[in-house]
């Protein structure tokens, strides 16, 4: 599942399968557009002029440093990327690289400390790759070899070590593509071969060396109609291999995938079962992924993150368009109860300091024609909104 992107194509009436890349230069409007704050927002809160921002990425240090990237525009001609910072008050914008008029923006966000944090998403005809240095965002190269290229997540395990996923069309077709970081330079490296449509990796996990997981979708046609199904690859230290997945009704996806070698790997998404999407949620075996149980009926799961074999969150949005978040304790996921604003929101990403204390979920809201950017925070027991 395209998940900002596909946004973004909504927002520009496509059709899905249809890159971001192509729809133009940007104009200046975006570039222009100032912030302003509006009284009876939440503290720090600050609305753009554009009238889309989708955040979808995040990242926490502690309860006083932690941060969201994604995009905000006008419309799909002029997006920009864009961070913001929490600093244990309010969030505040940090500029990024905008690459002068050029349509970009984040899709997700990695780091090993505050002093080396990694951004990624897409850029009118390539991948895009943002470093913060703690004191600033500076463009790094993004190389590919095809016509179009985007990525959709990274993740740092140390100063030389990090890899990033996406999709890339070397010619006419859609394939998985991923990136490795080397502490020099990136690299593209191929991905295992998948036979079907639309095949785009959403999530990736560094583990160690040779211990790379990453998942995603691709779809196949089946009597005029696409039909989405579950990916998931792993990195052997020398080749991406396809990793097997459960069969889970008409159609499926996964979107997130989070763990550590101490604590094991979840991934999350989707699938259609009875008519409608449900959440889904898988573990990592060692050698393929597993389905476990779940308490919602209705929606979808986006983002996870692992903090410890009882602690992990997962986040994403309800059947009725409400923000949705489970908690794992060791034992099985419940729903933890979450505020959500009345006219639509979801939840893309989640973060956490490893206590679990403090938890940061990013997204968006949607109040018509618009979209607005949404981050909430919990503390183990409570969750509010502090951006809206």
């Amino acid at each position: 599942m395209r998940k900002r992107a596909g946004a973004l194509l909504a927002v520009a009436g496509l059709v899905p399968g249809v890159l971001i890349g192509v729809l133009g230069p940007s104009s200046t409007a975006a570039v222009a557009a100032s912030d302003r704050a509006v009284s009876g927002q939440a503290p720090g809160a600050v609305v753009h002029d554009s009238v889309h921002t989708f955040l979808g990425g995040a990242i926490a240090f502690s309860r006083t440093d932690a941060w969201t990237v994604g995009w905000f525009g006008i419309d799909s001609s002029d997006a920009n990327s864009e961070s913001l910072h929490w600093n244990g008050r309010k969030w505040a914008l940090v500029k990024t690289v905008n690459e002068g008029l050029t349509v970009n923006g984040l899709e997700g966000i990695s780091a090993t400390s505050p002093s080396n944090m990694w951004g990624v998403g897409w850029l009118f005809g390539n991948c895009f790759i943002q470093h913060y240095n703690g004191r600033k965002w500076a463009a790094v190269k993004c190389p590919y070899h095809g016509i179009e290229s985007q990525l959709n997540g990274v993740s740092a395990r140390t100063g030389a070590d990090a890899w990033a996923v996406g999709f890339v069309w070397p010619e006419s077709t859609q394939i998985a593509f991923s990136e490795h970081w080397n502490g020099h330079a990136w690299a593209q490296v191929t991905t295992a071969p998948v036979t079907g449509s639309f095949i785009e990796l959403d999530s990736v996990v560094d583990l160690g060396p040779g211990n790379v997981l990453a998942v995603g979708s691709y779809e196949t046609k089946s009597h005029g109609s696409f039909i989405k199904h579950q990916l998931a690859e792993h990195w052997n230290g020398h080749a991406w291999r396809r990793v097997s997945v459960p069969g889970v009704g008409k159609a499926s996806f996964l979107s997130g995938v989070s763990g550590k070698t101490s604590a094991g790997v979840t991934a999350v998404g989707a699938a259609t079962i009875g008519g409608h999407q449900v959440p889904l949620i898988e573990r990592w075996t060692g050698s393929r992924f597993v389905r476990v149980a779940q308490p919602v009926g209705s929606g979808n799961l986006d983002a996870v993150t692992v903090l410890g074999k009882r602690n992990a969150y997962a986040v994403g949005q309800t059947g009725g368009r409400a923000t949705l978040v489970e908690h794992y304790n060791g034992k099985r996921w419940s729903r933890v109860a979450t505020p959500s604003p009345s006219d639509g929101s979801f939840l893309a990403a989640v973060a956490a300091v490893p206590s679990g204390t403090f938890v940061v979920a990013a997204g968006w809201h949607s109040p018509d024609p618009n979209e607005n950017p949404l981050i909430l925070q919990g503390n183990g027991r409570s969750w509010r909104i502090t951006r809206s």
